[in-house]
């Protein structure tokens, strides 16, 4: 069944293609990795860590001794670049809270780095 005219599609049309719209051209052929042959594109493998989504769920997955070891060279950065100074909480103000965010990244391999 073919939608009605007044929605601007041509009913005689067995694509329904609008009346009036250009026609559409063809999609871009797939373009290959820079860097990478046509034999090599088997091997390009896809990051599979699950990430989590707070500190609790990073406790408990079997990635934590990673996730530990970046936290803790994250904080080594912090102090060693001096980027905070530690003060009291003033009174009646609100402190504004953070958190961690946990990515995996990878290598121009699809390793996990």
């Amino acid at each position: 069944m073919n939608p009605p005219e007044r929605y601007g599609f041509e009913e005689s049309a067995p694509d329904a293609s609008m009346r009036g719209a250009p026609p559409r051209s063809p999609p871009p052929e797939p373009q290959p990795l820079e860097g990478v042959e046509a034999s090599q594109w088997a091997n390009i493998s896809v990051l599979t860590v699950q990430e989590p989504k707070s500190y609790r769920q990073a406790k408990v997955s079997p990635q934590w001794s990673d996730w530990k070891k970046a936290m803790d060279e994250e904080l080594k950065s912090l102090k060693e670049n001096d980027v905070w100074d530690v003060i009291p909480k003033p009174a009646g103000r609100k402190i504004v809270a953070s958190r961690w965010v946990y990515k995996a990244k990878g290598n121009a391999q699809g390793e996990i780095e």
